[in-house]
């Protein structure tokens, strides 16, 4: 057991197990005892034998359910840390919920970010601040700054793009011109723990994987969107809380998977078809649990309260003269976060940077769905390239992470599961549970679409530029097309 580390959903079993063995044999024990009291030795004889049967038979599939858990292909440690990966996936064990005393400024004015917001007083509230830096913060701390300076930079640029008094019937909102520039205060240390951690300096999913916290007890395992609640926000809705808990609680619920599920490749390798139509079988659960979770949207985030006010600050800093966000007091002359750029701007040189805004596209397990199902973006369509290009807004590990898996399932090093079945390596179990999985992901996609499209109804663009239904429309299609190939023109609605 020292040289294998047992997963913690093992010992969970094991916690089930063992006593539930205990008190059967005590039972037992006890009922053979009261019958031989009872002078009733035949039948203590009977019961005596069935019961040793039926705990040496207990053992030995308990023996064999252990060695099938142990034998699973599964991310080492050493591979675990260098992808950021825990037991939950790609979100951590918890997140860090307050940063140290020296960063109490940013702490107290994330606390009045919502009212600050909907007053219309952060950017006064901001200048300010005092300048801080992120020097000798932890991992985990960093992620906090980053989620706490991101949202003063969507704040600071679109809190005046949101409706506040729409979701009350006020129809008189005007919005307020957007600044094109940060103050440095805010720019120098949200661009310095971007650096830190490889990502944009702008909102990204992150917002998904490290910003929440339990409200109900966890045992370690998945978990509902009503057990969670978001630590900060921007705009304080019920829209913003729900829509995030939701995409939080998927995270949880694909994450014990993750560690096999990119692994599979050598399983196919050698053609241990027994072992990929295990995992399989846990991605098919997993696909059908997304389905069922996506009503969880529809109850929990309105759709005024998303479009009216907190759609506003999911956008990035892109626009159509791509003149970007300047970052001010940001070196042009030191190493740049990705996104950004030097470029001259009133006789000097200045940092801008042009970052899309927040999109499910920026999310690693989509990258691994499409990669090892064999749903392929061609690069003609808008899909492929935006996949491409959102890689550069996950955080550093876990890019290299959907790096590493586009490489193992491309044709040159062996191939995803449907060429691997096009082959006729796989068995008709392992064909069938692929189209399953694979029309559960295009289920999913149109449940995305159609709320995509509900609470986007107003707004055709996506919010940095980008047709969002052309492009959700090309992965349908695209996975689609799969299933077609695999199984023949199966209904996927």
């Amino acid at each position: 057991l020292k040289s294998v580390k047992v997963e913690r959903a093992m010992l969970q079993e094991d916690a089930r197990f063992w006593p539930a063995l205990g008190a059967g044999v005590g039972a037992s024990v006890a009922t053979v005892l009261h019958l031989k009291r009872r002078k009733q030795d035949r039948l203590a004889d009977v019961v005596g034998v069935l019961a040793a049967a039926s705990t040496v038979g207990m053992l030995i599939w308990r023996s064999r359910s252990a060695h099938l858990v142990r034998a699973k292909q599964r991310l080492s440690d050493a591979d675990m840390k260098k992808y950021g990966l825990t037991h939950r996936g790609f979100l951590p064990d918890v997140c860090c919920e307050r940063l140290p005393p020296s960063h109490e400024a940013w702490e107290e004015l994330s606390a009045q970010l919502p009212a600050l917001n909907r007053s219309g007083k952060f950017r006064a509230a901001l200048e300010a601040m005092p300048m801080l830096s992120v020097e000798g913060l932890t991992e985990e701390q960093m992620r906090r700054a980053y989620i706490i300076l991101t949202q003063f930079s969507t704040s600071y640029l679109n809190a005046g793009s949101a409706a506040w008094g729409a979701v009350e019937g006020d129809e008189t909102f005007v919005p307020t011109v957007v600044p094109r520039e940060l103050p440095d205060a805010l720019a120098v240390p949200l661009h310095a723990v971007a650096l830190e951690l490889g990502l944009p300096p702008v909102v990204t999913t992150t917002l998904d994987l490290w910003n929440f916290k339990f409200v109900k007890r966890n045992n370690g395992g998945p978990f509902g969107p009503r057990d969670i609640a978001c630590i900060s926000t921007s705009s304080g809705n019920a829209a913003e809380s729900g829509l995030h808990t939701v995409l939080t609680a998927m995270q949880s619920v694909v994450g014990p998977i993750v560690p096999e599920l990119v692994e599979v490749h050598k399983a196919m390798a050698v053609q241990d078809n027994d072992e990929v139509e295990r995992v399989l079988n846990n991605l098919l659960k997993v696909l059908t649990r997304y389905v069922d979770m996506m009503k969880d949207v529809w109850n929990l985030v309105d759709p005024s309260g998303f479009y009216d006010v907190y759609r506003p600050f999911l956008n990035g800093y892109y626009d159509e003269s791509e003149s970007g966000v300047e970052f001010k007091g940001v070196d042009p002359k030191g190493t740049l976060a990705p996104t950004c750029r030097v470029v001259p701007r009133e006789g000097k040189d200045v940092v801008v940077s042009l970052a899309k805004g927040n999109s499910a596209g920026q999310s690693t397990q989509f990258v691994i769905f499409d990669s090892i199902l064999g749903v392929r973006h061609l690069p003609d369509r808008p899909m492929k390239p935006f996949q491409i290009e959102m890689l550069d807004y996950m955080p550093r590990q876990h890019r290299l992470l959907a790096q590493d898996v586009l490489s193992n399932y491309s044709p040159e090093n062996g191939g995803s599961l449907a060429q691997y079945i096009e082959a006729g390596k796989g068995t008709g179990a392992l064909r069938d549970l692929h189209t399953r999985c694979l029309q559960k992901l295009v289920a999913f996609r149109q449940s995305h679409f159609r709320v995509a499209d509900k609470y986007l109804e107003a707004h055709p663009e996506g919010p940095d530029g980008g047709t969002f239904r052309d492009m959700l429309r090309d992965a349908i299609a695209a996975t689609k097309a799969i299933v077609v190939r695999q199984a023949g023109p199966v209904g996927c609605q």
